[in-house]
């Protein structure tokens, strides 16, 4: 368990179950990484992924509590389920499921969808959203953003209320 403040600048595995409750923060020569089936990262505190790379494998679980923070490089290929607030400002990609009722939002960045995301609120305010996945909930898009289906052609699925004031790319 982490209470306090942790710092990773190097290899973090996670190979059973970690929790914070204080301020985990991998910066960007950092690589935080829990690994494979049943896997748990339970984040209660701030969780922030300042340039590094912060990957959910296959049958892990990074459960959000808190406050995650992503402006580095997220690879979700297991569940990521999030109650509170998670933000994006770089790269975002996720394969497997991002649930819960909480609020996703991202400033700038990029957001690749090929699983699915189920959020209470998905606020694409900059950057981009591509892929070919779906997104349950609603979905507020800036005028800072756009919205480009595939990843070279494809279709994203939203079910739920969809407002843009932003751009959407069609192939």
């Amino acid at each position: 368990d982490n209470r306090s403040t942790l710092y990773n600048f190097d290899l973090l595995l996670n190979n059973k179950t970690l929790n914070n409750y204080g301020r985990l923060i991998n910066y960007f020569t950092g690589e935080l990484v829990n690994t494979i089936w049943l896997s748990n990262l339970n984040n209660y505190g701030d969780l922030i992924n300042d340039g590094g790379y912060l990957s959910n494998g296959e049958e892990a679980w990074l459960y959000n509590y808190g406050t995650l923070q992503n402006a580095g490089t997220l690879v979700n290929s297991g569940t990521l389920e999030n109650r509170k607030v998670l933000t994006n400002s770089y790269t975002l990609r996720n394969s497997g499921t991002i649930s819960g009722t909480g609020t996703y939002i991202q400033y700038e960045g990029q957001t690749i969808n090929n699983g699915v995301i189920d959020q209470g609120l998905i606020g694409i305010q900059g950057g981009s959203l591509n892929g070919n996945g779906t997104i349950n909930g609603p979905v507020f898009v800036g005028s800072a953003a756009s919205i480009a289906p595939g990843e070279s052609f494809g279709a994203l699925t939203i079910n739920g209320p969809f407002i843009s004031s932003g751009t959407l790319f069609f192939e």
